[in-house]
């Protein structure tokens, strides 16, 4: 049976927070490394940013569904999301992405031209042009300069690391939790979110979600977020 959302929709006060939202401190352990890139110490990949507040961050990768009711959600939720492009996912209507963009709730970042799932098994020069160039990409449609690296699938090496700070990010974006369709699938065998952690959602519909839509697959989100007693936030505004 589909949901209702107006009479089944998280409360958007608890689920949307501030980046000085009071909580205890992170017990659990989290991925957080840096490399030396021409001498300098930069963030490699991080599924958990070092945070004391009890927030997670809800991430949106590739762009293949684009349903227009999730750009109304967002405004009633008025909670921040990270959406991660690829080009390629995207190129069919860039329009759809700046209209979510310009609810003034959503930060866009870097997935690649391609989506190439094999990162790690392309040349240096290949991750490069799949990260500049998408780099360039999303600045001249949206305006943006994106400053996370999302990298497909999660696979990526040093030359991802590497390639993505000469492409002028500072970092890549992986993630603790995937949503699916109705609810959150675990890394780990603890099945609870802690403070910080990264949950990762798709651009999906029907087709993908056995008939759900993606307003509702992110309203199954937001519920279970809220019954863990935690509150949505910007990732832009902790890294």
């Amino acid at each position: 049976m589909a949901m209702d959302t107006q009479d089944e929709k998280p409360d958007h006060n608890v689920v949307a927070a501030d980046a000085d939202t009071d909580a205890p401190e992170d017990t659990g352990s989290g991925s957080y490394e840096t490399v030396e890139v021409s001498g300098e110490s930069v963030v490699g990949a991080a599924d958990r940013p070092p945070v004391t507040d009890k927030v997670v961050f809800v991430t949106i990768d590739d762009g293949i569904e684009k349903d227009p009711k999730l750009i109304q959600m967002v405004k009633d939720f008025q909670v921040p999301i990270t959406i991660s492009l690829a080009d390629v996912l995207i190129r069919d209507d860039y329009a759809y992405f700046e209209k979510l963009y310009e609810t003034g709730y959503v930060s866009i970042q870097n997935h690649t031209v391609d989506h190439p799932l094999d990162m790690p098994a392309l040349s240096a020069s290949q991750q490069l042009y799949e990260i500049a160039a998408q780099q360039e990409k999303l600045r001249r449609e949206y305006g943006v300069t994106p400053y996370i690296f999302r990298p497909p699938g999660g696979n990526y090496n040093e030359t991802t690391i590497v390639s993505a700070s000469q492409a002028g990010l500072q970092g890549l974006m992986l993630w603790k939790e995937a949503m699916q369709i109705t609810d959150l699938q675990y890394q780990t065998s603890v099945h609870r979110l802690s403070p910080g952690d990264i949950i990762l959602c798709h651009f999906r519909g029907p087709a993908q979600l056995d008939g759900e839509t993606m307003v509702h697959m992110m309203i199954h989100l937001f519920r279970r977020i809220q019954a863990q007693g935690f509150t949505v936030a910007d990732i832009t505004k902790y890294v």
